[in-house]
C-alpha cells in the first residue's frame, strides 16, 4: 500500500493476510519494508481485497483532483489557491468518508438527523460541476460514471436517502 518512495519508511503500509503465526514469525522482515504492518486476517484473499478497495479510494481522490485542476485551469483559478482551499476541506471529506463506511457497515442508508446531505442534494450540486466541465470542454469520462449512479438512484426513488445508499447501486443491489 505504498508508492516506491514510502517503501522502507515508517509510513509504508504492508497488508498481510494468512496465518497469524506466520505473520508474527516474519514481522521483522515486513517492518523492514514498511513501518505500518497490518495483519488483516486469516483469509489469504483479504489483503488483496483490501488493496483493491484502498486503491479505489485513492484513485477516486486522485481523479477528483485531476477534475479540480482542470476546472481551475479552464476558469483561470490559480492552482496554489486550490491547494490552500483543499486543506480546509480535508476534515469535511475525511468525516464524510468515515460516515460512508460506518453507514454501509451498519446498513443506515436512509437519511436521518446525522446525514450530511441526501442523494438529491448532492446531485444538484454535482450538476453544477458537470455543467462547468461541459461548458469548458473538460473530459467527462470520470464524472459521467458518477452521474450515472446519481441518475439510477434518483430513477429508483432513492433521492432522499443518504449519499451512502449509492453504494447499493455500485454493487447492483438497488
Amino acid at each position: 500500500m505504498a508508492t516506491p518512495d514510502f517503501i522502507g519508511t515508517e509510513a509504508g503500509t504492508i497488508l498481510f493476510a494468512g496465518s497469524g503465526q506466520a505473520f508474527e514469525a516474519n514481522k521483522p522482515v515486513f517492518l523492514a519494508l514498511g513501518g505500518n504492518v497490518q495483519h488483516v486476517g486469516e483469509d489469504a484473499g483479504l489483503a488483496n481485497a483490501l488493496d483493491s478497495a484502498l486503491l479505489g479510494l485513492m484513485w477516486g481522490a486522485l481523479f477528483g483532483t485531476l477534475n479540480a485542476i482542470a476546472v481551475c485551469q479552464a476558469e483561470g483559478v490559480a492552482l496554489g489557491m486550490l491547494g490552500r482551499l483543499w486543506q480546509t476541506l480535508v476534515p469535511v471529506i475525511d468525516g464524510q468518508v468515515v460516515d460512508l463506511i460506518k453507514r454501509n457497515e451498519t446498513g443506515r442508508l436512509a437519511s436521518d438527523e446525522q446525514s450530511f446531505a441526501s442523494i438529491a442534494t448532492h446531485h444538484h450540486a454535482f450538476e453544477h460541476l458537470l455543467a462547468v466541465m461541459q461548458a469548458r470542454k473538460i473530459d467527462l469520462g470520470v464524472v459521467l460514471g458518477q452521474d450515472n449512479l446519481f441518475r439510477r438512484a434518483l430513477a429508483a426513488g432513492r433521492g432522499e436517502d443518504d449519499f451512502a445508499a449509492l453504494s447499493r447501486f455500485m454493487i447492483g443491489e438497488a
